[in-house]
């Protein structure tokens, strides 16, 4: 059995890389790597345990310790920065690589990191909300907008026609209690003006006779 100098271990652990990580792989996780963002609802342990597993995805990236605390740091919310800060006396860039990664465990089980957490998680939420409000006010704006079918058109013809016979009825029945009320006082001031036999006095002649003028146009006519 050959034994393995440290030359051929790095030899085959070069092949064995560029076996199963080929450059375009490689390239991919390197460029999450360096362009590590922390989201908008992510706490900071779930942004450092991802960005800890882009590393372990790729052992070949390439980037030193400190360079990927360094990326890690500019990655992260401002708040969170400003908590590493203020727990390394103002400057996180500052602490050795024992330090920093000391106190970023540290500040994964903090409550004061656990507060952000929430304010990050609930600031997420009211963005999505108002980017949503508008979307769904154009949505209905379209769907109003849009033409109606055949079905809703006939129905809408028809509600139409059913008004118009409502308030053609209604007319019609404001008119014929008008003309009803007209003829009722026609009728009275006809009757009023009529002579009766009993207010018609009798018209006495010459001769001393007594002329009910009633009975005087009835024998002439």
């Amino acid at each position: 059995m050959v034994a393995l100098t440290g030359t051929n271990w790095t030899n085959t652990k070069k092949a064995f890389m560029n076996h199963f990580f080929n450059a375009s792989v490689t390239e991919a996780i390197r460029l999450q790597i360096s362009s590590f963002t922390q989201a908008p609802a992510e706490s900071l342990r779930a942004s450092w345990l991802r960005f800890r597993s882009y590393q372990r995805e790729c052992p070949q990236h390439g980037f030193q310790e400190s360079q990927l605390i360094n990326l890690f740091y500019k990655g992260i919310n401002k708040p969170y920065r400003n908590q590493l800060d203020a727990a390394s006396s103002c400057n996180f860039m500052t602490r050795t690589i024992s330090e920093a990664l000391l106190l970023i465990t540290n500040a994964l089980t903090c409550l004061s990191t656990q507060e952000f957490d929430a304010e990050q998680r609930i600031s997420a939420e009211l963005a999505t909300a108002s980017k949503a409000t508008p979307v769904l006010a154009i949505s209905a704006h379209i769907q109003a907008s849009l033409p109606p079918s055949s079905e809703t058109r006939i129905e809408s013809m028809l509600a139409q026609l059913l008004a118009g016979l409502t308030k053609l009825d209604s007319k019609y029945d404001s008119l014929s209690t008008y003309l009803n009320s007209k003829i009722d006082n026609l009728r009275s001031h006809i009757s009023n003006l009529s002579p009766t036999s009993a207010s018609i006095n009798a018209v006495t002649l010459r001769s001393g006779k007594q002329l009910n003028p009633i009975l005087q146009r009835e024998r002439s006519a």
